[in-house]
């Protein structure tokens, strides 16, 4: 090696010791696999993903929880929310973790989390739940009870107070608790719960939205639910509740949406003005023995899938949604839980982004707040599997259509099967076929059926279809690279 190369090669080595970790992540695997699994079309170009913008509204959220109780490092991973380029972010409130000692609040490490992420163009929304030791009843994790003794409710409702004070103009929503206990003896507990904590956070702020339940367990939970919003109504409280969020897990996510149209239902009945919020849904990357969908054989590749058709069915119904979560969580004497977007190592240091992370950030760019789910045509298909369809309206108009097949649930086969359909009732001219999973953008012309795509009826042939969404779009609704 002449002196030149060796002076080169000693350069390279110690830029590499002294780039940051992120420059340094390993390559997804599993990501490339999919990659070079594309369809055989010729490419057209890449999607261009902005950052997030904290003056635009969203129908996308991302989870960010337990931080409270120090499950995942923020530093470790803050600096991905800007690729991500998702607008929203679920926090955990950390009482336990904020008073320490009675009366006395430290927030410097919940400020670091807020304004880092106000920082990086994301809204935080904050999830005030769990109990704190130092008053003796409940716990400061999932399944705690309700408070009812009055030194802890008075506690509390003074954290709420500072809370609300100190963060007013930088929370987006406030949700109150998270996946309570469905019991007969917490209807009055929740209820009284959701009014003391709405009222303490009206003191100091009068606009930010207020969210109650954080519900899991539908469709078994809707009579408790319609309990509790009958109590609130009853005490004359309704009208400070604007949001119900829910948390849905099911293995095949379009079976979601049953259940959820029929808690919509239930609520507008007993308060017309709540609307819905999907809170937290997501899905592991490997079989898990604990958690929401345990037991079953997820993979990187059928979580990506997972959670593209999930964000689709939550958005059809025009509800903004939330994906769990950012990152991978280590809970105590647990489980390192695989439901990140990014993959992380027992210390919390991000490792890899996940097939995940590309497709929900693809499709979170394309599905921006102008946008509206339209199902304003019809789609045929004579194939054995049940193939869902959905439009995507801009300005009254549907410039595109998503089409998956929906009978089973995400699986972890890259093979896509070459199908004739349909489409008609809408007018898709210079359209392209557009990947989520990878964001590239493909040519269509050899799929249209003998050149045919006559004014609002198109035939194809021969085109790619599998379990993750895939969208025909007009190209001048894209922004992408060639």
């Amino acid at each position: 090696m002449n002196k030149t190369l060796r002076i080169l090669f000693a350069c390279v080595l110690a830029v590499a010791a002294i780039l940051p970790a992120r420059a340094q992540l390993r390559p997804s695997v599993t990501y490339e696999k999919m990659k070079l699994n594309a369809v055989k079309l010729p490419e057209v170009g890449e999607l261009v993903t902005p950052a997030p913008d904290l003056q635009k509204q969203y129908w996308w959220s991302i989870g960010c929880e337990t931080l409270d109780r120090d499950f995942a490092d923020f530093d470790q991973f803050k600096d991905y929310f800007v690729e991500l380029g998702i607008g929203y972010a679920r926090l955990q409130s950390g009482w336990a973790k904020t008073e320490k000692e009675k009366g006395k609040y430290d927030f410097a490490w919940l400020d670091h989390i807020v304004d880092g992420l106000i920082e990086r163009g994301v809204k935080p929304w904050m999830c005030l739940c769990y109990s704190n030791p130092i008053y003796g009843e409940g716990s400061i994790n999932l399944g705690s009870g309700i408070f009812t003794d009055k030194e802890t409710v008075k506690a509390w409702n003074k954290y709420v107070e500072a809370v609300a004070k100190r963060y007013k103009g930088k929370i987006w929503m406030y949700e109150v608790w998270n996946e309570p206990k469905h019991t007969p003896e917490n209807v009055e507990a929740c209820a009284n719960l959701y009014i003391n904590t709405a009222e303490s956070i009206r003191k100091h702020d009068k606009k930010v939205p207020i969210a109650a339940f954080g519900l899991h367990g539908l469709p078994g939970s809707i009579p408790w639910v319609k309990q509790v919003f009958e109590s609130v109504k009853a005490k004359g409280k309704a009208d400070l509740l604007d949001i119900l969020t829910y948390h849905t897990y099911y293995p095949c996510p379009e079976a979601s949406e049953a259940p959820v149209r029929e808690l919509d239902a239930t609520v507008k009945a007993i308060a017309p003005q709540m609307r819905l919020i999907q809170g937290e849904s997501g899905c592991p990357s490997q079989l898990e023995y604990g958690h929401a969908m345990a037991n079953l054989e997820w993979t990187e590749y059928s979580q990506v899938k997972w959670n593209l058709r999930h964000m689709l069915t939550d958005w059809s119904m025009e509800i903004p949604s939330s994906v769990f979560t950012m990152v991978d969580l280590q809970y105590t004497n647990y489980m390192l839980q695989s439901f990140g977007q990014l993959r992380c190592d027992l210390s919390g240091k991000v490792r890899y982004k996940r097939p995940s992370f590309y497709g929900v950030r693809n499709l979170a760019a394309v599905i921006t707040a102008d946008c509206k789910p339209s199902k304003d045509f019809t789609v045929t298909y004579r194939g054995e599997e049940r193939l869902s369809s959905l439009g995507l309206s801009k300005d009254g108009k549907t410039v595109g259509v998503f089409l998956w097949f929906s009978d089973q649930e995400p699986s972890s086969c890259l093979e896509r099967k070459e199908v004739s359909i349909e489409i008609d009732g809408i007018d898709l001219q210079n359209t392209v076929y557009f990947d989520p999973v990878t964001g590239k953008a493909y040519d269509l012309k050899s799929c249209l059926y003998k050149g045919d795509r006559s004014k609002g009826h198109t035939r194809y042939h021969n085109l790619p279809l599998w379990d993750s969404p895939i969208l025909i779009i007009n190209q001048a609704y894209l922004n992408l690279k060639k």
